[in-house]
């Protein structure tokens, strides 16, 4: 996906330079190559929003999921310590639970 994200970059930089070019080759066509290339780098700018949030949501997807495979032993260990009825381990497993669900950036995700 970075890799995308670079071309897509150096899509909007080489749009620009041709619009250099363009401008000093003939006045009367320099109006509408201006008009394409300021249309694609506009184009190019929106594909780039696009490609940093797509990036952004899989990382935390990454992130949601590597918490979820840590919450699962522990909740599994609370419950049976709970059945073993050490009631003061299980408290501080569930509170560690709970401190992990409680991550900023995974409830901000989850809102989406």
């Amino acid at each position: 996906m970075k890799n995308f994200e670079i071309a897509t970059r150096r899509f909007a930089a080489l749009a620009m330079t041709i619009l250099v070019v363009l401008l000093f080759t003939s006045t009367s066509r320099a109006e509408f190559y201006r008009y394409n290339i300021d249309e694609l780098a506009r184009k190019a700018k929106v594909r780039i929003k696009e490609i940093e949030q797509k990036i952004w949501e899989e990382q935390a997807q990454d992130k949601l999921q590597g918490i979820l495979s840590e919450i699962k032993p522990l909740y599994d260990e609370a419950e049976s310590l709970l059945a073993e009825k050490r009631y003061e381990e299980a408290v501080t497993v569930y509170k560690k639970i709970d401190k992990l669900s409680r991550n900023p950036k995974i409830t901000k995700w989850l809102k989406k």
